[in-house]
């Protein structure tokens, strides 16, 4: 997964990138509305639930323009515009999925 992380350039300094992990693990194995995983991660990380949506949005943004164009693309088929939080987590979750199966 951390390799992964790296080639979208999602920096480990972030805030975002300990929720993004979270996310991702709780999102595998618990298929949670995002509101309800947002709650759930402002819980384990004790802030509040907009800290937690903001800083995601953030970690996407930074991702979209810093990481591996070929791979953005490969990951979650868009070239003009960002994806939506969920979106992301979705597109990344079922790409993590199929490449640890293989």
């Amino acid at each position: 997964m951390e390799e992964i992380f790296d080639k979208l350039g999602i920096n480990k300094h972030l805030k975002a990138y300990a929720y993004l992990k979270l996310a991702l693990k709780v999102y595998q194995s618990h298929y949670f509305k995002i509101k309800n995983l947002y709650h759930y991660l402002s819980y384990k990380f004790q802030t509040n639930e907009s800290n937690i949506e903001r800083n995601l949005r953030y970690l996407i943004n930074k991702s979209i323009q810093l990481g591996d164009y070929d791979l953005i693309i490969n990951i979650f088929y868009q070239k003009d515009c960002f994806p939506t939080n969920k979106q992301y987590l979705k597109d990344l979750d079922s790409y993590l999925k199929h490449s640890f199966s293989n």
